[in-house]
């Protein structure tokens, strides 16, 4: 394993931003492509596993300008089994923190919690049967450079401008053993199946190179 990845990890889980370490990972991801396996992530971005590491990963996740894949969901206010330790290596996001309020029924709410269960192939969303109305807690503008933590359990979603690319570095750490939980249609009470979607190599080139092309001209 590169060290750099390990570096990277490290600083991440100490709440250090990485920006210096940015363009060599991502220098190195690209010069070893065929080795990682990228996907469109649900969520709307190319999720990429760069190392694995005792109790968490670094991860590559990059929000394509003006792009996205037919499967991407509208709802995308969700949690995780792990806490999530992000730098922000180019564009803005909005980071949002939601708080609930658990409904009677689902006349009287705007979501249905849902039990995501990941398959080989994909992921089945279970819906739960129990109705929730969520309002904005903590809402955070994020930029280059910023570094950002969602812990596991919170509730959150992630906002950009579309015709931007936007590009993290996430290290995932302190995994719970249980099923991630999201908010989705207040009304349905069948499961849904997600396929996995592949990220075509060269889509995920021409997304890397981009962000190295960003790199050379950047000045801080």
């Amino acid at each position: 394993m590169h060290k750099i990845f390990e570096e990277a990890f490290e600083r991440l889980l100490s709440g250090q931003e990485i920006l210096d370490l940015a363009k060599p990972i991502i220098r190195e991801i690209r010069y070893n492509s065929n080795r990682y396996h990228p996907t469109w992530h649900a969520l709307g971005f190319i999720h990429c596993k760069v190392a694995n590491f005792d109790g968490g990963q670094l991860r590559l996740h990059i929000w394509p300008a003006g792009k996205s894949h037919h499967l991407e969901q509208d709802l995308k206010v969700h949690e995780h089994v792990f806490d999530v330790n992000s730098c922000l290596v180019r564009g803005k996001l909005l980071n949002i923190n939601y708080e609930f309020n658990e409904a009677l029924n689902a006349d009287r709410a705007h979501f249905q919690r849902y039990r995501v269960e990941y398959l080989e192939d994909g992921s089945m969303l279970h819906p739960s049967g129990r109705f929730f109305n969520i309002k904005e807690k903590v809402e955070t503008e994020l930029s280059t450079g910023d570094f950002y933590r969602v812990g596991r359990g919170i509730f959150h979603e992630s906002k950009r401008e579309l015709t931007e690319q936007v590009v993290t570095l996430v290290a995932t750490s302190a995994p719970e053993e249980r099923s991630p939980l999201m908010m989705g249609a207040a009304f349905n009470v069948q499961s849904k199946f997600r396929p996995r979607v592949l990220c075509q190599r060269n889509t995920f080139n021409e997304e890397i190179d981009s962000v190295l092309n960003y790199f050379d001209g950047y000045s801080g």
